[in-house]
């Protein structure tokens, strides 16, 4: 069935309104801003030192109606950082303490369960070990503090999101520190740091919005509009951007927006996975960055769909 028609394509290009998207993004940014210092008065630990970056279609400007706002909240804070440090230092002695505790106990489902619950209790006041954890869920309280009644703020796996029927978009926000062009963001689940580096990225961004400016942009919001439609699933921004970097020129100098898109699935779907690569490290195979998040399978299904509906 081929519903990938002209008027489809063009209406799936249209941007939001840039009035509403700044309106966003200020309404978050004051509600962190405003959470952070008044966790500051409470805990000399914390400083206002900190910036918000925009890490997905808000950088580039191929924004959705179903986007979401991802920020990185960008620390600058030493102590903190080298406190979180140590929770990776003592995962072996954690390991091993949990694993005799199971064994030990492993008849005796109540008394565990207890245990778990005393320990989820236990506040954290001595500032030699409050971590990026603490800090994190100190900030949700705080957050739930300062947004509308109709709002919810939740912490998963050290991301925060705040969602609500009265805002235009929701929001995460990733805590991560500044390691000098690259950012560490710590993986409650995992107890480890995950290095986020999208330096290559934006410099290759840069370059592709001078040369080619909104068809490069459209482009994006219509693949991303056909993935969620696909999968109805928000499609990772930063797959999206690498799909469209790995077109040739003459992908962007069709006389319409529909020649172009066109052109993009007639390349893509006819081009090998293995050549596909991922625009925060030319390097790297596409379905092997982890920073993209998306599967050889996922890739595959997504290119079959758009050959299916051309």
């Amino acid at each position: 069935m081929k519903i990938f028609d002209k008027a489809t394509i063009e209406n799936l290009s249209l941007s939001v309104d840039e009035e509403v998207v700044q309106n966003s993004l200020s309404i978050f940014s004051l509600i962190i801003e405003k959470s952070i210092s008044d966790l500051a008065k409470s805990n000399a630990l914390i400083t206002p030192n900190f910036e918000l970056q925009t890490i997905n279609e808000f950088y580039t400007g191929a924004i959705l109606p179903n986007s979401r706002i991802d920020l990185l909240l960008i620390l600058k804070n030493p102590q903190l950082e080298i406190n979180t440090s140590k929770l990776l230092e003592n995962k072996m002695k954690s390991f091993w303490t949990r694993l005799k505790y199971a064994w030990k106990n492993r008849k005796k489902k109540k008394k565990k369960q207890k245990y778990i619950q005393k320990t989820k209790s236990i506040k954290a006041v001595d500032k030699s070990t409050y971590n990026i954890s603490h800090f994190s869920l100190d900030l949700l309280n705080k957050i739930a503090n300062n947004i509308e009644k109709d709002c919810i703020v939740t912490l998963n796996n050290g991301i925060l999101e705040i969602a609500g029927q009265g805002l235009a978009f929701s929001c995460r926000i990733f805590p991560v520190f500044d390691r000098g062009g690259t950012y560490n963001f710590y993986l409650t689940n995992k107890n480890k740091f995950f290095n986020i580096d999208l330096q290559n990225r934006d410099s290759y961004l840069e370059e592709l919005l001078e040369n080619y400016g909104d068809r490069f942009t459209e482009l994006c919001r219509v693949f991303s509009s056909l993935y969620y439609n696909f999968s109805s699933t928000r499609a990772n921004s930063l797959f999206i951007e690498s799909l469209i970097a790995n077109l040739p020129k003459d992908a962007f100098s069709g006389a319409s927006l529909y020649q172009s898109f066109v052109f993009a699935v007639n390349y893509l779907t006819n081009k090998k996975q293995s050549e596909l690569f991922a625009i925060t490290d030319v390097n790297k195979r596409l379905s092997s960055e982890k920073l993209c998040g998306v599967s050889s399978l996922e890739i595959s299904s997504f290119m079959k769909n758009l050959q299916k509906y051309l």
